[in-house]
């Protein structure tokens, strides 16, 4: 495969586990990292997921099998505004995302303990997304 997830690296047994690469593991347009991550990812109860390529952000529901509403699974945000072009956000509406924004912007995380607090800011600085993750 042409990435470096695998069984051996998301096995470990972190309270809090995370993992990035570059294209998105949803929508379906990229059907082999979908069959080949998505199960290693939900297998080894992964958290976050952090993707990038399309220029827009996006930041799901906790998914299962690509599917929501669940109360526990992966949660797949897509960082895609840091630079270059902001894309547009897709035309039709995705149920499986929760929040989406179109500029551009960073994200913070803090962990304390078995409390993941998430922040989405965009480029004045003003929050445009919240969520918190419990153990």
């Amino acid at each position: 495969p042409w990435y470096f997830i695998n069984e051996v690296n998301v096995a470990a047994d972190a309270t809090w586990k995370v993992v990035a690469f570059h294209h998105p593991a949803l929508p379906e347009r990229y059907p082999r990292v979908v069959e080949d991550l998505v199960p290693i990812i939900e297998k080894h109860a992964v958290d976050i997921v952090l993707v990038g390529h399309h220029h827009n952000y996006r930041r799901s529901w906790p998914l299962k099998d690509a599917v929501v509403p669940v109360e526990t699974g992966p949660v797949y945000i897509q960082l895609g505004g840091g630079g270059g072009n902001v894309s547009s956000r897709p035309d039709t509406p995705d149920r499986r995302y929760a929040m989406t924004y179109q500029g551009y912007g960073y994200s913070m995380f803090r962990i304390l303990g078995e409390t993941l607090h998430y922040t989405m800011h965009d480029d004045t600085g003003a929050i445009r997304d919240v969520f918190t993750v419990e153990k």
